[in-house]
């Protein structure tokens, strides 16, 4: 089924719309999502606006369509149709009726979900590489995503059960890039990260008369054999009632996560580039030439652990596990001659020298670090069966 695509109604000419706006601005929810839209937009910034039609991405339609004016935003609202409920369809036609009530160009993009041991992570995979798509079509740099406050506890929590380090435990950034496999200029925007699911079922209900049938509920929310359903209606209840402030306090946390985070991946920029010029000009021994990329072992145990192990992920690939970068690490202080192991995904890594000798850099961070390389960092392959470590773990 062909993406729809439909023309907007004016709500500025709708007198009841635009007295609702006004009663609207003056809202707690409006105003933090003004807050939270990036101080670097100017000019007028064409957006994509995701809604399911969920209470969320209903607030989050009906907030831009407020701001649209003052803010300077060409916002344009898609509904995914993962095509694996019989009301998907008629859902998504109510979304794109409610976003022409309210001014709002909007589309439906059908979109079909791959099978999977997960058929939620293949609906997201599938949701955001259309998302990412269209946006890149449209010359859209913005995708508006509808996550709240009790979002990021619920990802807070499943990441902590799921053995995250702090990275990891920071949850969902406000802006973030897209998770897709090719490089894009799009971003993701979360500007209802402040904003609790108590305050927008009051702000949607400011606003029955114009966007009624919506919100609309998806079952898989209450669905026991998803964990996010498990945390939602089990566990988090319970936290809760122990600590009435649980969610504003993760929410500090991770944005407190998030700033540390950020200032160690500088650092380890720093160190990587510091780690680079160091091998350029390195005298005898010098390192093996060749295709592989050549750093000093004693440099990198100089480090603090908390750097090395973000070089390696920036070299290795992000996903690198807790248990592989302690591998790594004890490649390192390894006294033999030459030893080495090899990672899932990522190829050999080997200790010759004084050198650690790692593979081709991934596709993400070769389009950040391959023009940092000097060619003569390149080493020797030798074929012989190491062994393996297998599987990927958490981000740590």
């Amino acid at each position: 089924m062909p993406a729809q695509r439909f023309l907007p109604a004016d709500a500025s000419t709708d007198p009841d719309a635009s007295l609702l706006f006004s009663r609207l601005r003056r809202t707690q929810v409006v105003r933090l999502v003004r807050r939270a839209l990036p101080a670097t937009w100017s000019g007028r910034q064409r957006v994509l606006v995701a809604c399911s039609g969920g209470p969320d991405s209903t607030a989050l339609m009906l907030s831009i369509a407020v701001l649209r004016e003052s803010q300077s935003l060409v916002p344009h609202v898609v509904c995914i149709d993962h095509q694996l409920r019989k009301a998907a369809a008629q859902e998504a036609q109510q979304v794109v009726a409610a976003a022409q009530r309210l001014g709002l160009s909007a589309q439906i993009l059908p979109v079909e979900v791959a099978a999977g041991p997960s058929r939620q992570a293949q609906a997201r995979s599938a949701r955001y590489r259309a998302l990412v798509l269209l946006a890149e079509q449209l010359g859209a740099p913005w995708i508006l995503l509808g996550h709240t406050r009790d979002d990021q506890a619920e990802t807070m929590l499943m990441r902590w059960l799921a053995g995250a380090g702090p990275k990891g435990l920071a949850g969902m950034s406000e802006v973030a890039q897209p998770p897709c496999s090719w490089p894009s200029f799009v971003r993701l925007v979360r500007p209802l990260l402040a904003v609790s699911r108590a305050q927008i079922q009051g702000f949607l209900r400011q606003a029955t008369s114009v966007i009624a049938p919506l919100p609309v509920d998806d079952p898989s929310n209450a669905d026991p054999r998803y964990l996010r359903s498990r945390l939602r209606n089990e566990a988090l209840p319970v936290l809760r009632r122990l600590a009435p402030h649980l969610d504003a306090h993760l929410l500090d946390l991770s944005q407190q996560l998030a700033r540390d985070a950020a200032l160690l991946d500088e650092l380890a920029a720093q160190a990587l580039q510091a780690l680079l010029r160091s091998a350029a000009s390195a005298p005898s021994p010098a390192p093996p030439r060749d295709d592989r990329l050549a750093l000093s072992v004693r440099e990198l145990e100089a480090l603090p652990s908390a750097l090395t192990a973000r070089i390696f992920r920036r070299l290795l690939g992000s996903q690198l596990g807790a248990r592989h970068v302690t591998a790594l690490l004890s490649l390192c202080a390894s006294t033999a001659g030459r030893k080495w192991l090899d990672l899932p995904g990522c190829g050999r890594v080997e200790r010759c020298r004084g050198w650690l000798l790692l593979p081709h850099l991934p596709p993400a961070a070769r389009t950040t670090q391959a023009s940092a390389v000097p060619d003569h960092l390149r080493a020797q392959t030798h074929a012989q069966d190491p062994p393996v470590l297998d599987g990927w773990e958490a981000d740590a």
